[in-house]
């Protein structure tokens, strides 16, 4: 499965500026992103998901940020027997170590980008 993030660039002219200007609404809506992608990994009985650091390259959006949502994403649901046991994660540093964090229960407090 694959997902399409936000574009925040302004220099990207093939692609729509969407990203909400909200920036609680554009964080619920990357979480909703990232919730189809762990569910339809689920759904094809996928044990492992590998996910980069979708849409913090050209698109601009913040890895850490990305990250965040990301592993808050995977906290929510408990492990079930049929669960993923393994995600690989790609890309920037900062984009798997929010991940991780976001993952073990870490509270990070976000900030709209600048």
């Amino acid at each position: 499965c694959s997902v399409a993030m936000f574009n925040m660039n302004a220099r990207v002219h093939d692609s729509p500026l969407d990203a909400p200007r909200n920036f609680d609404e554009y964080c619920a809506k990357v979480k909703d992103k990232f919730r189809s992608v762990v569910a339809a990994a689920r759904e094809l009985g996928a044990k492992v998901l590998v996910c980069p650091d979708v849409g913090c390259g050209v698109f601009a959006n913040d890895p850490e940020v990305l990250g965040t949502l990301f592993g808050e994403v995977l906290r929510e649901r408990p492990p079930r027997p049929d669960a993923l046991t393994e995600v690989v994660l790609t890309g920037q540093a900062s984009f798997a170590e929010a991940v991780q964090k976001a993952a073990a229960g870490q509270k990070v407090n976000l900030t709209p980008p600048a």
